[in-house]
C-alpha cells in the first residue's frame, strides 16, 4: 500500500470565513476570541479532510493568519524598530498592513511574489542579529490536533528564509545565518519526536542558486537529522540534485507536476536508498482534473528508483494556491483541493474503477466544449508562425517614443492602479443591484478618473493613468473601457462590443 501526504491546506475558510473574521477583528467589530474560533474551525476543516481521505501524513504549521514568512519573522524575534511599541497580534498586523502609531503612518513590511505564483509573501527585515526563538504559536498548532494521523510540522527552512529576507543592518547574509542557525537548532530540537519534519526550500528551484552550494551544505551539515524533510516546489532543482541528494536528511521532497525535468536527474544521479522520497505528482497550483495516466507512469518509474516503503505520493506544493471544492460548482470538470486529496487517494489504493472515474473526469475536462474555441486555436497557431521578438531595436523605439510623447530621460508613471475607496464600492454595489443606473454608474466612474488625473497632474507625473475603478480586482472581466480622449480631453465609454 501507497502512503500519501500534502504539503498544505487552503486556509482561507471554505466560504471565506477566516476572511470575515480578519476583517471584522480589524474594524474592531469583534474580539479576539472570535477571530481564533474562526481560525480554529478553518484548521478542523482541514483535519477533518486529513482524516477522510486516509494521509499517511498530515501537515500541521501551514496555517497562517496572514503570511507563513511574517510567522517565521515574528518566531524570530525580527521585528523592526519602527514597530517597537506593539505587541501581539496588534504588531504582527501591523507588520503585514502597516498601522498608524501617535498621529503618524507606519508602513507595514515589503510584499514580493512568491516564486513564479500569484501569492504574494511578506519579505521579513532583518535590522540586528539579536534574534531568538519564541515557537509557542507553532506549537499550540501541533497540540491543538488532536489524534490526527501522523502529524508533521510544515516551517519554512533556512535557506529560503535567509535568501528572501531583507538585510537592513550592517552585517552579511552568512552572519545572519550564523545567526539563525543555533534557533533552527533549537526549534528542531524541539520536534524531534515527530516522524518528519518538513523544511520547505523552494529556493532550491532557482537557477542560479541565491545561495552558494558550499552554504546550503554547512546549513543541513549543521541541522541535519533523522527525521528531517527538505521540500522543494513550483519547479525542477536541476542539475544541482547531484549534490542536493547527498545533504543529510531523511528525505526529499520534489515536484515532478511543474518540475518534470526532477525524474530525468533521478535517471542521471540516482536517489539516495536511505531517503524518503515525497513524490508531489498532482499538481497542487492548477485547477485541471488529473492526468491519471501520467501520474500513473511517473509513479512507476519511481518505484523502480527508490527503495520499497520509502515513496509516498503527494500534491506538488500546498493547495493553498486552489479553492476548496468543486462540490457546489455546477458538475465542473475540474480539480479543488479537495478534489485532489481524492486523486491522491486513489493513487495510493490504485483500484481499477476509480482510476477509470478519473481517468473519464480528465476526458470530460479535454472535451469540454468550453476550453474549444476554433477561433482561438487558429489564431495561436498563426501567431506562433510569426516571427518572435520586436520589429525595430530598442534604441530606435526609445527615439521614437521621445520625439512622439516629449518624454524626459526618466519618465514617471505609477503601475496603473488606484485604491479602490469605499465610495466606489458603494457605487458598485448599488449599481450591481440596480439601485444605480449605469448612466449615473458611468459618470461617477469618469468624475474618479478624472480627480485621479488630476492628482497625477498636480505630482507633475510623466505617464498618466486612469486608475482602473471600472473593475473590482485584478482578474475581473471588464465590461466596458473609459478613455482619455487626448485631443477633446474628454472621457470615451467602449463598451463590450467596441
Amino acid at each position: 500500500m501507497k502512503q500519501i501526504t500534502i504539503q498544505g491546506f487552503p486556509r482561507i475558510g471554505k466560504n471565506r470565513e477566516l476572511k470575515k473574521a480578519l476583517e471584522l477583528y480589524w474594524k474592531g467589530e469583534t474580539g479576539l476570541d472570535q477571530l481564533e474560533e474562526a481560525a480554529r474551525q478553518v484548521r478542523q476543516y482541514a483535519y477533518e479532510a486529513y482524516a477522510k481521505t486516509g494521509l499517511d501524513f498530515c501537515p500541521v504549521g501551514d496555517f497562517s493568519y496572514y503570511d507563513k514568512m511574517l510567522d517565521m519573522a515574528c518566531m524570530f524575534g525580527a521585528i523592526p524598530a519602527r514597530f517597537s511599541e506593539l505587541k501581539g497580534l496588534d504588531l504582527y498586523f501591523a507588520m503585514a498592513r502597516g498601522c498608524r502609531l501617535q498621529g503618524r503612518g507606519v508602513a507595514p513590511l515589503a510584499m514580493k511574489k512568491w516564486f513564479n505564483t500569484n501569492y504574494h509573501y511578506l519579505v521579513p527585515e532583518i535590522e540586528n542579529l539579536d534574534l531568538r526563538l519564541d515557537a509557542a504559536a507553532l506549537q499550540d498548532l501541533l497540540i491543538e490536533t488532536g489524534d490526527i494521523k501522523n502529524p508533521v510540522p510544515v516551517i519554512i527552512g533556512p535557506a529560503t528564509f535567509a535568501a528572501l529576507a531583507k538585510i537592513s543592518g550592517d552585517f552579511s547574509r552568512e552572519e545572519l545565518l550564523d545567526a539563525l542557525l543555533p534557533l533552527y537548532g533549537e526549534l528542531l530540537d524541539s520536534l524531534k519526536d515527530y516522524p518528519q519534519i518538513r523544511l520547505d526550500e523552494p529556493v532550491l528551484v532557482q537557477n542560479p542558486l541565491p545561495l552558494e552550494a558550499a552554504t546550503v551544505r554547512r546549513i543541513y551539515s549543521s541541522l541535519g537529522g533523522s527525521n528531517i524533510i527538505i521540500q522543494t516546489y513550483f519547479s525542477e532543482v536541476g542539475a544541482n540534485w547531484s549534490w542536493i541528494k547527498d545533504l543529510p536528511v531523511s528525505g526529499f521532497g520534489l515536484d515532478f507536476a511543474h518540475g518534470k525535468n526532477n525524474l530525468q536527474q533521478i535517471r542521471d544521479y540516482g536517489f539516495p536508498a536511505d531517503k524518503l522520497l515525497i513524490a508531489g505528482v498532482v499538481d497542487g497550483r492548477n485547477v485541471w482534473a488529473l492526468d491519471v495516466d501520467q501520474a500513473l507512469a511517473t509513479v512507476n518509474e519511481l518505484e523502480n528508483m527508490v527503495a520499497p516503503g520509502n515513496l509516498i505520493l503527494a500534491t506538488s506544493c500546498s493547495l493553498l494556491h486552489v479553492p476548496y471544492t468543486t462540490a457546489d460548482e455546477d458538475d465542473l470538470p475540474l480539480s479543488f483541493a479537495e478534489e485532489k486529496l481524492s486523486e491522491l487517494a486513489a493513487l495510493k489504493e490504485n483500484d481499477p474503477a476509480t482510476i477509470a472515474g478519473l481517468r473519464d473526469r480528465r476526458q470530460d475536462f479535454i472535451a469540454d466544449s468550453a476550453r474549444l474555441n476554433d477561433k482561438v486555436r487558429e489564431a495561436v497557431k498563426k501567431a506562433a508562425k510569426e516571427p518572435r521578438g520586436r520589429l525595430s531595436p530598442f534604441g530606435l523605439r526609445i527615439r521614437q517614443q521621445r520625439a512622439a510623447l516629449n518624454l524626459p530621460a526618466f519618465p514617471t508613471t505609477t503601475i496603473g492602479s488606484f485604491p479602490q475607496t469605499p465610495a466606489i464600492r458603494r457605487q458598485r454595489r448599488l449599481w450591481r443591484t440596480g439601485d444605480l443606473s449605469q448612466e449615473r454608474y458611468d459618470t461617477f466612474i469618469r468624475e474618479s478618473i478624472g480627480e485621479v488625473i488630476r492628482l497625477q497632474e498636480d505630482l507633475d507625473l510623466d505617464v498618466l493613468v486612469h486608475g482602473e475603478f471600472e473593475r473590482n480586482d485584478m482578474v475581473e472581466p471588464k465590461m466596458g473601457l473609459i478613455l482619455l480622449n487626448p485631443k477633446t480631453q474628454t472621457f470615451d465609454h467602449l463598451d463590450e462590443k467596441s
